[in-house]
């Protein structure tokens, strides 16, 4: 069994990565849970991918499910909120851009494995091209599909350090 739980949004009041390790230590006592995999909220807009609390979650969730045998891996969420959405009850979510996907995938070193939220929605070329149907290719598309690669080699070179598990299992 998986389960993935993200980060409490600053207006839930969020609580601290010590006090997130003590309530995960016990949360997960004897449930029989497999692997967890931590939400970096980063797309919800729950936490910046330059808090310096955000890698300080993933240690403490990573004690939390080590002390329960349990195996960490990371969700990186590539999408976002744009400015204007944030307040409506079904916000608008785009693509996140490249270089903060690259950041997260950084800062996500510690999991077992990472896994992204939500790949075929978000990361799919329509999507990121804004296309909304059709057969004709919009403006920019081979630039588009170019950049998307690279986001891909990006992840990769990263990843291939460390494709032995991070050191939460």
């Amino acid at each position: 069994m998986l389960i993935s739980p993200f980060i409490n949004a600053e207006n839930a009041g969020r609580i601290s990565p010590e006090r997130t390790r003590v309530v995960y230590t016990e949360i997960l006592q004897d449930t029989g849970i497999d692997f967890l995999a931590l939400q970096d909220g980063v797309g919800a807009g729950h936490i910046s991918v330059d808090d310096p609390d955000l890698p300080v979650y993933f240690e403490k969730m990573c004690a939390a499910c080590t002390a329960n045998d349990i195996e960490m891996w990371v969700n990186i969420e590539n999408f976002t909120i744009p400015e204007g959405e944030k307040d409506k009850p079904k916000p608008r979510l785009t693509a996140a851009d490249s270089a903060r996907l690259l950041k997260q995938l950084n800062l996500a070193q510690g999991g077992s494995r990472i896994v992204t939220f939500d790949f075929f929605h978000y990361m799919n070329t329509g999507y990121i091209l804004g296309e909304t149907g059709g057969t004709a290719r919009p403006p920019g598309y081979g630039r588009a599909v170019r950049e998307l690669n690279r986001k891909y080699k990006d992840w990769l070179s990263v990843r291939a350090t460390t494709l032995t598990g991070g050191p939460c299992r």
